[in-house]
């Protein structure tokens, strides 16, 4: 599994490429990629993953990095099953913040304090709630991150950034079975 996020040039350049020259290389591996975000949440979006699935469609960061490279579009097409992350809504930040910041108005602090506090815990809930669930849940350091899974479906290593992608073959050569 390949956790991504869509405005990651790095993803889209570099890791999006190895995992499906592993599906090909080893065709019984069940590969696919999770988009997720943990920043830039109107970027990494749902919306902005069927665009780049579909139509190689690519936001900001991903965008300027291709477009150095003289490609308005993702420069090759997506041949693995693409997962979405799942994300809180906007109501349920809206619902805790005002719960917690309701008893803020009478803790006697003085407002300015005040307006900075609730400022970091809007901050903080917008961090957290709107980063994907297995990016929270996995304490996942960034994208892209790896997975691999036997096929009991236990971990047999995961990584954070870029390998070789001999090494990668490599770590799967020695998780298959037989």
């Amino acid at each position: 599994m390949l956790v991504f996020q869509v405005n990651c040039p790095g993803c889209l350049s570099q890791a999006l490429p190895q995992l499906d020259a592993l599906q090909t290389q080893f065709p019984e591996l069940n590969c696919f990629g999770l988009s997720t975000a943990f920043e830039d949440f109107a970027l990494n979006t749902l919306e902005n993953t069927q665009k780049l699935l579909h139509e190689g469609r690519l936001p900001l960061a991903s965008a300027r990095y291709f477009s150095r490279l003289g490609h308005a579009v993702l420069p090759y097409s997506i041949n693995v099953p693409v997962l979405m992350d799942r994300f809180a809504g906007p109501d349920q930040i809206d619902d805790l913040y005002q719960a917690i910041t309701k008893t803020l108005s009478d803790t006697g602090l003085n407002q300015s304090v005040t307006d900075q506090t609730r400022q970091l815990i809007s901050q903080r809930l917008q961090s957290v709630l709107c980063s994907g669930r297995t990016f929270l849940n996995n304490q996942f350091q960034g994208t892209p991150s790896w997975v691999l899974f036997d096929d009991q479906m236990e971990i047999v290593d995961q990584w954070f950034g870029h390998r070789p992608l001999a090494w990668v073959e490599s770590l799967v050569e020695s998780a298959m079975p037989g």
